[in-house]
């Protein structure tokens, strides 16, 4: 049995939509061929790409929902309540209009650059510290999928690079790593970067934001990057919305997921399926 008769077998791509409600498949046959490309160009030609936030994280956990990387600074009592509040209220506002289906991206993007401006603004007010982010960082409820270590270590001993792009919190998004023993050689994060002076403490930004709309503009500031990488033609994406879709109804917009994503995976906090898929090509 070849590898990709294996994995069409583990995965049930034929009726995979009929019997894995968690599953679901935007072109069966399609993503077979595309599955049979990646698996011939093995590990030499396989480049990684995925977010960071509710992708390689859990979106909830025993029950109770997870916080994203600007969550756990938000959420965390080392924080100042003056500075939770304010965030808060930003959020209570512009979150609305970020899930809102009736807006476009592009009626979006000045809006989503006014919410994160203020939220900057309000960290810088507060004097963070490396240190605690680091403390706030290893105590937070955040978790990562189940499944992701293992993905992560196997990724590093083939070489395969990994690129974690995420609208998040860069310096959080390392830090969890590094409490997990999981930031890794293969890695990159391009993500929003806090600048530090010289004692430790928050003195601005280095980067410009990035945000759920501006990825791929974002992504034109390293293309240095994908130079580096121009002989890995073959590519797994990970992402877990188009914006952020989670507080309307899965079956509204199940359509919208299929028409960017091959696999959409729903209510599943596992690892399972990019596992499943490295197998096959690593093996």
């Amino acid at each position: 049995m070849s590898e990709i008769q294996r994995l069409e077998l583990e995965m049930d791509l034929d009726g995979i939509s009929a019997n894995h409600p968690q599953i679901k498949v935007r072109d069966a046959e399609d993503l077979k061929a595309k599955l049979q490309v990646l698996v011939e160009g093995g590990a030499e030609k396989l480049q990684i790409l995925s977010d960071f936030d509710w992708t390689i994280t859990k979106w909830k956990h025993e029950g109770k929902s997870c916080p994203s990387s600007h969550g756990v600074m938000e959420e965390s009592d080392i924080m100042p309540q003056s500075f939770i509040k304010k965030v808060t209220d930003i959020f209570n506002h512009y979150y609305p209009i970020e899930i809102d289906p009736r807006l476009s991206d592009e009626e979006k993007i000045p809006i989503m650059e006014e919410w994160w401006t203020k939220t900057r603004a309000a960290l810088l007010e507060t004097n963070i510290t490396k240190k605690m982010i680091t403390e706030m960082t290893a105590n937070t409820p955040l978790r990562l999928r189940e499944g992701f270590p293992s993905v992560a270590k196997e990724l590093e001993a083939k070489r395969i690079p990994l690129l974690i792009f995420s609208a998040g919190i860069g310096d959080i998004v390392l830090e969890v790593l590094k409490h997990k023993k999981l930031f890794l050689r293969n890695q990159t994060i391009i993500s929003n970067q806090i600048e530090w002076d010289d004692g430790g403490k928050i003195k601005g930004y280095k980067n410009a934001i990035i945000h759920s709309f501006n990825k791929n503009e974002a992504l034109k500031r390293h293309l240095g990057y994908f130079e580096n990488q121009r002989d890995r033609c073959n590519a797994i994406l990970m992402g877990d919305s188009i914006g952020d879709l989670r507080m309307v109804q899965v079956e509204e917009r199940l359509v919208s997921y299929l028409e960017k994503y091959d696999v959409v995976l729903i209510e599943d906090e596992t690892m399972k399926v990019p596992q499943q898929i490295l197998d096959a090509i690593l093996k």
